[in-house]
């Protein structure tokens, strides 16, 4: 089972699931310690997904074909996922660190202090599942049979191998090819005439008077 096939079940059985949960209990009001207990592990699980798999997956599959072929699907669908997914988890970490540093002594460490944190929950929960809608379409299009020859991709090694014969070896004219020989011109009968000359008449009536 490949890693890209075992995240996408991680993401519909358990991250997910997680993520919904997360939200039933801010909606209920039981922020502590079920919301944050929940939430908290829904970012570490997706940090270890990120740095495990999908930057790997980006970093060999997609960045190498940027910027020139960024407009492939291919390669568009990956890049819209990273910088959905991006802020998503920015934005849910940065809340987790809210949470457990509120009213403490460290509550620096969450850089910006906010009261309202309704807002930027909801973002983070609309992005991370639109991430994941497109981590589906990722998956159907990267695993898709014709995914090696569609939206311009290089053709398979095949066809790179195997160039046409009809261009490689040229159809040959057997008239051009093999010319018929000229009977006329290789083999020139003689002209019998021309082979044994007739005598004249005249010089053989002088040579019998002259004798």
């Amino acid at each position: 089972m490949s890693s890209s096939l075992i995240t996408l079940i991680a993401y519909i059985g358990i991250l997910t699931p997680l993520m919904l949960l997360g939200y039933f209990f801010a909606r209920r009001k039981m922020f502590n310690p079920h919301h944050k207990l929940v939430m908290t592990s829904v970012v570490i699980l997706n940090w270890v997904f990120i740095g495990a798999v999908m930057a790997k997956s980006y970093a060999n599959g997609v960045a190498p074909n940027l910027p020139d072929d960024i407009g492939q699907i291919n390669n568009l669908l990956p890049t819209i996922h990273l910088v959905t997914g991006a802020i998503a988890q920015l934005l849910a970490t940065y809340l987790i660190v809210l949470m457990w540093t509120e009213n403490t002594p460290i509550a620096w460490l969450a850089i910006i202090q906010t009261r309202n944190i309704k807002p930027i929950m909801r973002l983070t929960l609309a992005l991370w599942l639109i991430t994941i809608l497109l981590g589906f379409g990722i998956y159907a299009v990267w695993n898709s049979p014709s995914s090696s020859t569609d939206d311009g991709l290089p053709p398979a090694a095949t066809e790179e191998a195997s160039p046409d014969v009809t261009e490689a070896v040229p159809e040959l004219d057997a008239t051009e090819a093999i010319p018929e020989p000229d009977a006329t011109e290789e083999v020139s009968e003689p002209d019998a005439t021309e082979a044994v000359p007739e005598p004249d008449a005249t010089e053989e009536a002088t040579e019998e008077t002259g004798q």
